[in-house]
């Protein structure tokens, strides 16, 4: 489903224009958000983002004044324009080029949270297909470590993990829940590609409403706001399922290196083998908790009475 939280209007234009651009928003020019907008105005209920390119420019004008103010400049000649309307349930089709993201880890016992996003072009999906990249929780470690570096070195994402410790301080401290965690994340590698490929539609793997995701960005300075939330979006799409192996492999890259911090092979999941495990490797030392796992679990409770702590 495609949620566009506020209206926005994108004409595309001839570089010619700038220059009546400039002199006619002369009072209104604003500090520009992002390196890529080349310029920036905000007037009264809206807002508009010039794009630069060698082809040409993109307007875009955001705001409950956008098509409004946008009506301006239909009547010059070589604009073109791309409406989307403010809705909040429509049928989206997939389009190329586009950006997706996928959260790892937040399952297992051990170990912190991974999110990555990766911008995918309709000509790469030959290569992803090659590569067997699909929904990381159905892979193995083997494929997905064999996978990503040949991923990475082919199209452009953005990684983000957060380590055990801090996991625990924004779980324990904090008092954040677990989505609102996601959606930061999310939020962040998300905004890192869109800077780099404006206006490319982004698609999320669902993990709460569009309502409480948004809601949780609601002190953000910056959030991506036209989104496609699909639950088992890597199934999909294939910018989710490239996010999804990205992150599974920044997770393992993670676990492996904790584990030669401690000389121990940490196991994945939240099983009771799991929590066998981590009563043997707790005993002796329980503050090792707060940097290897998530003391939030109900298996940290459990693991706490048979160590008598």
């Amino acid at each position: 489903m495609y949620y566009n939280m506020r209206m926005s209007v994108t004409l595309k234009a001839p570089l010619e224009l700038l220059g009546k651009i400039e002199s006619f928003y002369i009072g209104q020019k604003a500090e520009s958000p992002s390196e890529y907008i080349a310029a920036y105005y905000k007037g009264e209920g809206y807002n508009l983002s010039v794009y630069k390119k060698e082809d040409g420019l993109t307007l875009l004008f955001q705001g409950k004044n956008a098509k409004k103010e946008a009506a301006i400049w239909l009547p010059f000649d070589g604009i073109e324009e791309k409406e989307k309307k403010e809705t909040k349930d429509v049928s989206c089709k997939i389009v190329y080029p586009m950006i997706g993201s996928d959260e790892v880890g937040n399952g297992s016992f051990f170990g912190g949270m991974a999110v990555a996003a990766a911008y995918v072009e309709r000509k790469d999906i030959p290569f992803l297909k090659s590569l067997g990249v699909r929904d990381s929780k159905k892979a193995q470690d083997a494929l997905i470590l064999e996978a990503v570096p040949k991923l990475i070195g082919r199209i452009d994402y953005s990684y983000l993990y957060l380590d055990p410790r801090k996991y625990n301080e924004s779980r324990l401290v904090k008092g954040l829940n677990l989505n609102s965690m996601k959606a930061l994340m999310h939020n962040a590698v998300l905004l890192n590609l869109q800077k780099r490929h404006p206006m490319t539609r982004a698609y999320v793997d669902q993990f709460c409403s569009p309502k409480a995701y948004f809601s949780y960005l609601r002190d953000a300075p910056e959030v991506v706001r036209e989104i496609t939330f699909e639950t088992k979006g890597e199934e999909k799409f294939y910018a989710v399922a490239a996010g999804s192996f990205i992150a599974r492999y920044g997770f393992l890259k993670e676990m492996e290196k904790m584990g030669r911090k401690y000389g121990v092979a940490f196991p994945q999941g939240a099983s009771s083998e799991v929590e066998d495990f981590a009563v043997g490797f707790l005993k002796g030392r329980p503050e090792a908790a707060d940097f290897t796992c998530k003391k939030d679990f109900s298996t940290y409770s459990r693991i706490l009475d048979r160590l008598g702590l």
